[in-house]
């Protein structure tokens, strides 16, 4: 898995001065953990709004009379 565009994985030691200081392991903010870490919620969002919406599916008899194949 190429790791190279997103965030790289805490140290050991980061992770251990992290827990203690109390800070998130996501952004090393103060007051939240990383699970409700603010800047991971819009990171989420934002790509998530960058995803084009999948067609609509339109059921074959909803389709007008001029679109059923004649046989």
């Amino acid at each position: 898995m190429d790791r190279s565009a997103g965030r790289r994985r805490l140290s050991q030691a980061q992770r251990e001065d992290r827990m203690r200081r109390g800070q998130c392991f996501y952004c090393g903010g103060a007051n939240h953990m990383a699970r409700q870490c603010p800047n991971r919620q819009s990171h989420l969002r934002a790509n998530a709004a960058a995803m084009p919406a999948p067609p609509p599916v339109v059921p074959e008899d909803s389709r007008p009379e001029s679109e059923h194949s004649e046989n």
